[in-house]
């Protein structure tokens, strides 16, 4: 790793690891550098999900993901394991909530929009379709342009990335309180649990109002009090994608 990369700061800390921003050695880019440390981790299933995040970004070519260098899986030696991709110089959307912002109604269409067209190529350029499970704001980074209403988005954090296609017993329940959709609680995401997740963060990008504090009444995330200022047609699309009914819930994003 010492030989690729040389080391700037880092750029936070979680319960299994720590991520790093560095340079390649080559052509002096700046990357975000993954690091799991295996004495760390409480159960082998944190180096399963490693491996299928460093699996899942090396497969793809997706417009809004930054892009992936390497993985370096060392489950002997060293026992610590990093994950290399592209770094984005901006702040994610947690950022400007912990500020206090509450994004304008076109702010958040433009946001709304440019992910759903992050999760459309992920659910129909991949086979199986590609699930991402933890769509929250802190994994949503923007950059505004100069001069512009308009956002770049990017998506970030496929730890908890899942195939609908691997159904066992060992499946595994990933996600954020809040915007997950009830089917995740039982270990069996589909891609319009993307969809949940998308309207359950476009409801508190108009509102200020955190998902997880909203009530739910049979298994439904009540938002009307947070946006009835809101046109109607926005909230009955809020509405239909926060169906808690998989089969009534909006089949394309």
């Amino acid at each position: 790793l010492a030989h690729k990369y040389r080391y700037i700061d880092l750029l936070g800390e979680g319960a299994n690891g720590k991520t790093y921003l560095a340079r390649t050695t080559l052509n002096d880019e700046r990357v975000a550098i993954k690091a799991l440390k295996l004495s760390q981790i409480e159960n082998f299933k944190s180096l399963d999900l490693f491996q299928r995040e460093a699996e899942v970004l090396e497969s793809l070519s997706v417009q809004g993901v930054p892009t992936f260098h390497e993985a370096i899986i060392d489950s002997e030696g060293a026992g610590v394991c990093y994950l290399v991709q592209q770094y984005i110089d901006a702040p994610s959307i947690q950022s400007y909530l912990d500020q206090g912002r509450i994004f304008t109604e076109p702010e958040a269409l433009i946001l709304m929009r440019a992910l759903a067209d992050i999760l459309s190529q992920l659910e129909k350029n991949y086979r199986p379709p590609i699930i991402h499970r933890d769509i929250k704001p802190s994994n949503i980074i923007i950059k505004q342009n100069d001069d512009s209403d308009d956002f770049q988005v990017y998506l970030i954090d496929f730890g908890a990335v899942a195939n609908p296609q691997i159904q066992s017993g060992g499946s595994t329940i990933a996600g954020t309180f809040g915007y997950m959709a009830p089917e995740q609680n039982i270990g069996r995401p589909a891609p319009q649990s993307d969809t949940y997740a998308l309207a359950a963060l476009t409801a508190y990008l108009i509102s200020g109002v955190d998902p997880a504090e909203m009530k739910t009444q049979d298994l439904r995330l009540i938002i009307d009090p947070y946006v009835e200022n809101h046109p109607v047609a926005l909230v009955q699309t809020l509405r239909r994608m926060l169906e808690p009914n998989l089969n009534s819930r909006l089949a394309d994003i």
